[in-house]
């Protein structure tokens, strides 16, 4: 039974890499407590932050609390605990180095055998 569960883990490991890594807007996957698991290609571009800047940190650490803005805590915190998901919520931030940006976030939580949060997608789709 371990083999089958590892390979099933690796087997989808590879799938949302593979997924992360075609998306054509930044991509973020947090873990439950909202620190960063990892980020697609695009947002490290598009935010111009590094991975090692990014990755196991606080979603509302990067970049020096570029990220602490209170309409994404407020999605974060308040509506997917209630709703599991928000589409094309828009917010505007002025962020250093790219300047003032509109964007669209979505956010959908993931559950691991209806108990606990395991992963909470976040993409950004920049307008």
């Amino acid at each position: 039974m371990l083999f089958t569960d590892i390979t099933l883990l690796k087997t989808s490991l590879m799938y949302a890499e593979a997924i992360e890594g075609i998306v054509a807007h930044p991509l973020v996957v947090l873990s439950g407590d909202l620190k960063v698991k990892r980020a697609n290609q695009k947002f490290y571009e598009v935010f111009e932050v590094k991975r090692e800047d990014t990755e196991n940190h606080f979603i509302y650490e990067l970049g020096n609390g570029q990220w602490d803005i209170p309409e994404l805590r407020k999605l974060l915190e308040e509506v997917l605990p209630k709703h599991s998901e928000f589409v094309e919520f828009e917010i505007n931030r002025n962020f250093p180095g790219i300047g003032n940006t509109s964007m669209r976030l979505s956010g959908k939580r993931l559950f691991h055998n209806h108990k606990a949060t395991e992963t909470i997608l976040l993409a950004m789709v920049p307008h």
